[in-house]
């Protein structure tokens, strides 16, 4: 979730990721409208939003390849941690504080007189993932947050070290990281088999559960796979957007057998992970977005950290204040959204970002 580098607007580097990271948040907020709202969009192409979550995947596999190409770029500096993190808790921590506090004193305040101190602590410290009576109890969202910063602290220490190595060993270390994976999600389907589906989903979704679209997305930089004009990235999209529909057919027969089965703990969300890949290399592959047209898109692009931290505030705030509720109470809910991301990414993210760049380090 966090920011391409600062590159000249128009290359395809930065107008596809943006665009693509766009889409993921927006997909996220319209899963939530149509899983948390009473619409009922059975029959219809928003249907498809219900597949919305991978939005959260896609966010992983982004991550991997610009904090790859991020640490790739700095690894040999002396700066290297201090630059690293710096940028890092400057893009990530001040906008989710900052929706946290607001959600707590907003929305939902139960978790300030419950456990207070394990709920402030293990959210300030961004470990709330870990623990089933925290991972979703201020602004649910942001789960993914502390997953985020485990990746993070993955690419800090290895990345570095990956970039001298040849391309079959990086292909081996993938190799064996997505065995990991899968072991991972195997002994924990099997250990918690017969028990709440809520803890097994728990398990499923920690760091090593989910390492494998971060390290997809790794692999594309390590790789410098870009480029191939618009014919490959129509080709990519394409492919993506089949898998897409393979993922939400399979997910909407077996969703409620989910934990039931092997198969579908084990190997579905490496079937998304390649998803997001295929997305992730489309993006790459587009040309400048040059025309007007892809304004819109590419704000939503940059301020898609905001859209994905305030839309579930946006979305209960207006399910109490919102005279009108099924559908007429979604596009209340996506215009409160991109005015708060607009706001916080103006005031908050983009001052937090400049002070960052000012103190990088040679």
């Amino acid at each position: 979730m966090t920011p391409p580098e600062v590159v000249p607007r128009g290359s395809n580097w930065f107008d596809g990721l943006e665009m693509l990271r766009g889409l993921a948040a927006v997909s996220v907020m319209l899963f939530h409208c149509t899983g948390l709202m009473p619409v009922d969009a059975t029959g219809t192409s928003i249907s498809l939003m219900r597949a919305g979550w991978i939005g959260v995947d896609l966010f992983f596999v982004i991550s991997g390849y610009v904090i790859t190409d991020s640490a790739l770029r700095q690894g040999g500096t002396a700066a290297y941690g201090a630059n690293f993190w710096r940028a890092r808790f400057a893009r990530i921590v001040p906008l989710y504080y900052l929706t946290s506090v607001v959600f707590l004193l907003l929305v939902d305040p139960d978790p300030l007189f419950r456990d207070t101190a394990f709920q402030l602590a293990t959210h300030g410290l961004f470990f709330h993932h870990m623990f089933e009576s925290t991972a979703f109890s201020i602004n649910g969202v942001t789960w993914s947050l502390g997953v985020e910063m485990q990746f993070y602290l993955v690419a800090f220490l290895l990345v570095p070290w990956l970039g001298r190595w040849s391309r079959g060993a990086t292909i081996a270390a993938f190799v064996a990281a997505l065995a990991g994976v899968l072991a991972w999600r195997w002994f924990a389907w099997r250990a918690l088999q017969g028990g709440p589906d809520a803890t097994l989903s728990h398990w499923l979704s920690q760091a090593p559960a989910l390492f494998d679209s971060f390290a997809l997305g790794a692999l594309v930089r390590l790789f410098r796979i870009r480029g191939g004009g618009s014919g490959r990235a129509a080709a990519y999209a394409t492919a993506a957007f089949i898998l897409l529909v393979a993922i939400f057919l399979l997910y909407d027969t077996y969703a409620a057998r989910y934990f039931q089965s092997a198969p579908m703990a084990v190997l579905f969300r490496t079937l998304v992970a390649m998803c997001g890949g295929l997305a992730l290399l489309a993006a790459l592959s587009a040309p400048p977005a040059a025309s007007p047209a892809w304004r819109p898109f590419l704000y939503l692009g940059s301020i898609s950290y905001g859209i994905y931290l305030w839309h579930l505030f946006a979305l209960y705030t207006v399910q109490q204040l919102w005279p009108w509720q099924e559908w007429a109470a979604v596009p209340a809910v996506i215009g409160l959204t991109i005015l708060l991301a607009g706001a916080s990414h103006r005031w908050v993210e983009e001052p937090c970002m400049r002070w960052a760049r000012r103190r990088r380090a040679a």
